[in-house]
C-alpha cells in the first residue's frame, strides 16, 4: 500500500479593489490567483489548482459565485473578493 500526501499552503488573503465584474476579470492571474468571494451569508473559494478545469477567467468567476450560492449573473457593489496563493507539496 502507498500513501500520497499533497499539501496546499494558502498565503495570507489580499482584497481586491475593483469598479466592474469586467474589472475584477481583468485583474485575474489564471494558473496563480486563488479567491475568496463573500456577499452577505453567502461565501466560497477556489484554490488556483482550480484553473486547470476553469481556464478562461470570466467562467473561473462565474462557477465561484455558484459555489458560493448566488446566481451566475448575480453583481453587486458590495460584493467582496479577496486574492491568494497557493504553494504546492506532494510526498509519496
Amino acid at each position: 500500500m502507498r500513501l500520497e500526501i499533497h499539501l496546499s499552503i494558502l498565503s495570507a488573503a489580499e482584497p481586491m479593489s475593483f469598479y466592474s465584474e469586467e474589472d475584477l476579470v481583468r485583474q485575474l492571474r489564471p494558473g496563480v490567483d486563488g479567491l475568496i468571494m463573500q456577499e452577505g451569508g453567502h461565501r466560497g473559494t477556489f484554490l488556483p489548482s482550480v484553473w486547470e478545469s476553469l481556464a478562461e477567467p470570466g467562467d473561473f468567476l462565474l462557477h465561484l459565485k455558484q459555489k458560493s450560492g448566488l446566481a451566475s449573473d448575480y453583481w453587486s457593489d458590495s460584493l467582496k473578493v479577496s486574492r491568494y496563493e497557493c504553494e504546492y507539496i506532494s510526498e509519496t
